[in-house]
């Protein structure tokens, strides 16, 4: 699939959720099947003896999206008539931090999030966003997403192709990033993170989001950057023994890779030279950020996210090797505003496009 420098598809989705979903698969076919087949190749590397055990293992995780989002699942049927695959190989695109989540942690991705309240930005308004560092086939696999949803949200999301709860802001005024982190232990909760992501985007406050973890718990290890429509942001970090929220300081919150709830540090398994390099991501973007406190706009948090101190390991990141991890997309959201900012890449190496709702 050709690489355009900067574009992104913004695809409209309207109507029920059935609608929505088999619209999305009609229109993204091509990247939906490139996303399954990088998914699949996945999962036998994993587990190489039997490399389908995904498909008994994907439904475990259905009866919480069936419970607490039904019209999420009725989405991912949709999803399957448009691009004209099985139930499942949608489902396990939507599951796959859980599935992957099973073995030892591996480690996939290295992206650093943040988020500011109005306190520190220029027009009073609250800014969040992160970098994307993964493999690099990831950027033939986003889209923009507008999805508008009756009795419930809109959403501006920026998904890999395929999947329905994942990384942007709703009209509510909730946004929401993340970070793999790596820590012994499966999650021990309820909710798969696509499911937490999706119910985050249609919550109506942080304190809300906060009572329906310590409710229910998430699956997974995993890190959610959150911010709402006051400005308040936190990260939540989810372990095998738990989870912590971490609040903003000054108005500032940064969230690279590692653990920084005190009574979770422990459980951590991260590997140099990675673990120091989130260690620096998170410190440096944290010392940038505050730099422009009280200043602080959409374009110049996405120049803080160009960042090359400690290169190539830098909130920038550059492939050290073809099978190497790098930035691979940027995102600022101002979701008050319902504006979604995005550079397709390195944030170095392009210009924003803005979408909006």
């Amino acid at each position: 699939m050709a690489y355009t420098p900067y574009v992104l598809p913004r695809i409209e989705l309207r109507g029920t959720p059935f609608e929505i979903g088999k619209t999305f698969g009609e229109a993204e076919r091509v990247r939906i099947l490139l996303h399954l087949h990088n998914q699949k190749n996945l999962m036998a590397r994993l587990c190489p003896e039997e490399p389908d055990w995904w498909k008994r293992k994907a439904y475990v995780y259905l009866p919480p999206y069936e419970e607490l989002a039904p019209h999420f699942v009725e989405e991912m049927h949709g999803l399957a008539k448009g691009t004209d695959l099985a139930f499942d190989e949608i489902l396990m695109l939507n599951v796959r931090d859980e599935l992957v989540n099973t073995f030892k942690p591996v480690i996939t991705e290295e992206c650093t999030s943040f988020g500011c309240s109005g306190q520190a930005t220029l027009n009073g308004e609250p800014i969040l966003g992160q970098t994307k560092d993964t493999g690099g086939i990831s950027r033939d696999l986003f889209v923009v997403i507008a999805m508008y949803q009756k009795n419930r949200p809109d959403l501006l999301q920026m998904p890999y192709a395929g999947e329905l709860g994942v990384f942007g802001l709703s009209s509510s005024g909730m946004s929401a990033f993340g970070n793999s982190i790596y820590a012994r232990g499966r999650g021990r909760g309820k909710i798969p993170w696509s499911l937490f992501r999706r119910l985050v985007l249609e919550a109506d406050s942080v304190t809300q989001v906060i009572e329906l973890v310590n409710k229910f718990g998430i699956t997974a290890a995993g890190n959610l950057t959150i911010g709402d429509r006051t400005g308040r942001v936190v990260a939540i970090e989810n372990t095998g023994h738990g989870h912590g929220i971490v609040e903003a300081q000054n108005g500032i919150l940064v969230h690279a890779n590692h653990i920084n709830t005190p009574h979770l540090k422990q459980f951590e398994e991260y590997a140099e030279p990675e673990k120091s390099a989130s260690l620096h991501r998170q410190a440096r973007l944290t010392e940038l950020l505050q730099a422009e406190s009280g200043r602080l706009t959409a374009p110049l948090a996405m120049r803080c996210l160009m960042d090359h101190s400690n290169y190539p390991r830098s909130i920038c990141r550059h492939a050290l090797s073809p099978d190497d991890m790098s930035t691979t997309a940027a995102l600022v959201v101002e979701p008050t505003l319902g504006l979604l900012h995005v550079i397709r890449g390195q944030a170095c190496r392009g210009w924003a496009m803005t979408y909006s709702l």
